[in-house]
C-alpha cells in the first residue's frame, strides 16, 4: 500500500505535466530559432558569423538546461509511479511519448546539423541516455 495522498499526488503530477509541456514548447522554439541562426550563419559576412556562432552556442546551452529539466520532471514522474502505487498521469505519459518520438529526434537532428562547426557529441550522448532510460522503464504506459 502507498503512503501517498492521492489529491496531493494528483496536484503535483498536474503541475509536473504543465512544466513538462512548457519545456517541450520552449525546446521547439529554441530549435526553430537555431535553424534560422544556422541558415543565417551560412550567408552572413565574417564579422557577423562570430555573433551568430555565439548565439548558436547560447541556444545549445539553453537546450542543455531544458534537457536537464526534462530529465528531472520525468524522473520525478517515474518515482511517483513507484512510490505512489503506480499512480499515472496521461498528460505526462503523452508528453513523454512525444519527447521520445519527436522532441528528442528534432533536437538530435538540429545538433547533428551543427556538428561540423560546434562540438555537440556530449549533447547527442545525453539525449540518447535520456531516451534509453525512458524506453527502459516498463512502468510507463508508452512502453507497454
Amino acid at each position: 500500500m502507498s503512503n501517498c495522498d492521492f489529491k496531493n499526488s494528483k496536484e503535483l503530477l498536474d503541475q509536473s505535466a504543465s512544466k513538462l509541456a512548457q519545456l517541450l514548447q520552449e525546446q521547439i522554439n529554441l530549435i526553430n530559432n537555431g535553424h534560422i541562426l544556422f541558415n543565417m550563419l551560412l550567408s552572413v559576412e565574417e564579422k557577423q558569423k562570430e555573433e551568430a556562432m555565439e548565439n548558436l552556442k547560447d541556444i545549445i546551452d539553453k537546450l542543455k538546461e531544458i534537457r536537464l529539466l526534462i530529465r528531472k520532471e520525468t524522473e520525478f514522474y517515474q518515482k511517483m509511479i513507484v512510490f505512489c502505487n503506480e499512480i499515472k498521469n496521461m498528460d505526462i505519459e503523452t508528453l513523454i511519448g512525444y519527447y521520445i518520438q519527436a522532441g528528442s529526434k528534432k533536437e538530435e537532428d538540429f545538433l547533428k546539423s551543427l556538428s561540423g562547426i560546434i562540438d555537440v557529441k556530449d549533447d547527442l550522448v545525453d539525449i540518447k541516455s535520456i531516451i534509453l532510460k525512458l524506453k527502459g522503464d516498463k512502468n510507463l504506459i508508452f512502453n507497454k
